[in-house]
């Protein structure tokens, strides 16, 4: 007899069709959970702790890894690797619930891990957006000097015709700048940013409504912030990271959303973890001044202060940054990154950007910020009939 087998990919939606395929009883179903695993890791958990880890995680029938030493606490501290199903993480908990030692902290920390990995809501202002598809954000920069698209969008009139073209194309943001941030850039005098961007945030708010679209604002001085808020804006897009503190308050203040990207030197090697610890400092301060989770975006900030290689390991395991509970931006648009890999300049790097940016929606974007919406639309609905 020959066997005939198929691989299946381990991820919920497939497993559970695949059971209801073959016609297993309704409670089958909830089988998934032992073909999906989580992989989590613990950093710096003293020696005789992790011990313990590693035996409770052996009797809820999954294992953890620790560093060479530690069964014998011939180490003081050590990071644990817990390997498993999402059914053994679930037996997992209650048992480190009993421990002592922080342990129910860390039981409570692997139950946030299991709930949804963002919620079904992005608000801004009184209005919601539901995260049950992938969304564009089209770039406006009214500057003379950015470095794709300077100058393109000085006067009042291309302003207004950029804007309805980014939303006929099928954005649903319009995200405008007037502060280049391109390699070796100058920072513009805040009346001058202010002078460029205002004009043109009064236009987009008054248009997109007619597309029942959002206005982000690309920038992170206070006096700019409190200006397009007051105008109408309705979220604010800080690339700096909440470098001012001040920022949250004032979009706290509005009810505005805010978009909080990495962008800070990555100093000890593992760029992953320095972003995601980034990101939960960064969201505990925007919760401590009184920003809502369901009003907060995040961005890996994709060219910013990162190598190539940064960049495209952060592309790799994208799908991490999505399991921290907000929805994630991907900027990715002909920026040098792409350069490096295509060879390509900063005019003809559509179609390498369109390639990273898909990468990115399929490992979980829910916003892509990009030049080009119209060939973006396009991937997207793709995307979107392949999920």
């Amino acid at each position: 007899m020959k066997w005939q087998l198929s691989t299946l990919l381990p991820k919920k939606a497939r497993l559970v069709s695949q059971i209801e395929d073959i016609g297993a009883d309704c409670f089958a179903v909830e089988m998934w959970e032992k073909g999906v695993t989580l992989p989590v890791r613990i950093f710096g958990v003293p020696a005789g702790v992790a011990n313990i880890i590693k035996q409770e995680a052996l009797a809820s029938g999954i294992d953890a890894a620790v560093s060479r030493g530690t069964v014998i606490c011939s180490v003081d501290i050590t990071d644990v690797i817990i390997l498993g199903s999402v059914r053994g993480l679930k037996r997992l908990i209650p048992r480190l619930k009993r421990q002592g030692f922080s342990l129910p902290v860390l039981a409570s920390e692997l139950e946030n891990l299991l709930e949804p990995s963002a919620s079904d809501l992005f608000i801004m202002r009184d209005r919601k957006l539901p995260l049950n598809k992938p969304y564009i954000m089209g770039i406006l920069n009214v500057t003379p000097d950015s470095f794709s698209d300077g100058g393109l969008y000085i006067t009042e009139e291309t302003q207004e015709a950029g804007i309805k073209k980014i939303f006929d194309d099928g954005a649903k943001f319009v995200d405008v700048g007037a502060f280049s941030t391109r390699p070796g850039h100058t920072a513009p005098p805040v009346e001058e940013e202010m002078r460029r961007l205002l004009p043109a945030v009064k236009i987009a708010v008054e248009t997109v409504r007619k597309f029942d679209g959002f206005v982000s604002v690309d920038t992170w001085r206070y006096e700019t912030v409190k200006a397009a808020l007051e105008l109408g804006a309705d979220m604010i897009n800080d690339q700096s990271g909440l470098s001012d503190p001040r920022i949250a308050a004032l979009c706290a203040e509005f009810e505005a959303g805010i978009c909080i990207m990495h962008n800070t030197e990555n100093n000890n090697g593992d760029l992953l973890h320095n972003v995601k610890k980034f990101f939960r400092d960064k969201t505990e301060e925007a919760h401590a001044a009184g920003i809502e989770k369901s009003r907060i975006m995040l961005d890996p900030g994709f060219g910013f202060k990162k190598l190539p290689e940064d960049n495209y390991l952060l592309l790799k395991y994208f799908s991490e940054l999505c399991n921290l509970g907000y929805p994630i931006l991907a900027g990715l648009s002909r920026k040098s990154m792409i350069g490096c890999v295509t060879g390509k300049p900063v005019t003809d790097r559509d179609f390498g950007a369109l390639a990273a940016e898909m990468a990115a929606l399929m490992n979980g974007a829910a916003v892509i910020r990009t030049h080009n919406v119209g060939k973006c639309a396009e991937a997207v609905k793709i995307a979107e009939a392949i999920s």
